[in-house]
């Protein structure tokens, strides 16, 4: 990308100053306000159990716990798949995590499983069968990028189909809806703490080979001639990036255009080098939910908005503005 940056320490420090503001707003405010000396206590291990603020922090800290890692998650992956498929457009639901989770999650409220475990363990069976399906399909001719993703529009819309028809059926159409668009109301830590591993191991994993993904930017003639094998480590990142994106929604429901806009932003922001961009777009990610999250609990009384509605209106009016910048020559990539 051509022009001007900024320094990347300085992103960084940035960055960590906003999402502390954030999460200090987050604790704050909601239906009801908490003073500031209440949060700082509850934060250095001071506050009492017995305050009658403590039991809602205790909530808030789940909540943006919840915020961080889903929106630190999707945009981490939303940047994999983009230079994996070198395609800008790519986000970490374009190999049917989404629709194979809603699909899944409306067959579980229909079914009657709807305690909060069984809904998620259905969700991410579906993300997981939804891309299993895509790469298959695809290795089954010649893989390539643009087989990977009409194979990937054709199964989304498949999966959708049947869900219209699910939801259609099904007497539980409200509990199916809300979950589509998307909740951070997680109310159980545990939930978070292994979503939290699985997804900073992966995410570790795949920052430790951000120098194959550089690789990937080049001609593919020019990637064999130095012995990478392409095809391997593409699937082997779409694979593990899916994987992220399938446990995140079967957590939250969907939470569209975290893993689109934020890649793109980061890298007009950092750069293509992909030692900086993915820990910076997981960053980005997490505090731009945190704010999102912030915005669905405090925009009207007594009413918290889906968190997929906030990302959609935030995320398309912010991506067309993107797409603008690009095609005007700000930020242009080289990829």
């Amino acid at each position: 990308m051509n022009g001007f940056r900024f320094k990347p320490y300085f992103l960084f420090a940035s960055i960590t100053a906003v999402c502390a503001a954030g999460i200090f707003l987050s604790f704050m405010l909601g239906q009801a306000s908490i003073p500031a000396g209440e949060i700082a206590d509850f934060i250095t291990f001071k506050s009492s159990p017995d305050s009658r603020y403590h039991a809602i922090l205790q909530m808030r800290l789940t909540r943006i716990a919840a915020a961080f890692i889903a929106g630190a998650g999707l945009a981490f992956s939303g940047a994999v798949y983009q230079s994996s498929l070198k395609n800008y457009l790519a986000d970490p639901f374009m190999l049917g995590v989404s629709a194979g989770a809603a699909l899944f999650s409306a067959l579980a409220i229909t079914l009657k499983f709807q305690t909060a475990f069984m809904i998620s363990l259905f969700a991410f069976s579906g993300a997981v069968f939804a891309v299993a399906a895509v790469m298959a399909i695809s290795m089954a001719r010649k893989f390539s990028n643009y087989n990977l993703i009409l194979t990937g529009i054709a199964l989304n819309s498949f999966f959708s189909s049947f869900l219209t028809v699910v939801m259609y059926l099904s007497r539980d159409m409200q509990n199916i809806f809300f979950w589509l668009m998307g909740s951070l109301d997680v109310r159980h830590a545990g939930q978070i703490a292994y979503t939290y591993v699985f997804v900073i191991a992966a995410c570790l994993y795949i920052l430790k080979n951000s120098h194959i993904l550089d690789l990937l930017r080049l001609n593919e003639k020019t990637v064999y001639s130095i012995g990478i094998d392409q095809d391997r480590h593409k699937i082997k990142f779409l694979v593990i990036a899916s994987l992220i994106s399938a446990l995140i929604v079967s957590q939250t429901g969907i939470i569209g255009f975290i893993g689109l806009i934020v890649p793109h932003a980061a890298r007009i922001l950092i750069g293509d080098l992909h030692r900086l961009l993915l820990p910076f777009s997981f960053a980005l990610g997490g505090t731009m939910l945190i704010y999102c999250d912030l915005i669905s609990r405090t925009a009207a009384d007594s009413i918290d908005f889906p968190i997929g509605i906030v990302t959609s209106l935030a995320g398309a009016p912010f991506f067309i503005m993107l797409l603008a910048g690009r095609g005007s020559g700000k930020g242009r990539g080289n990829g």
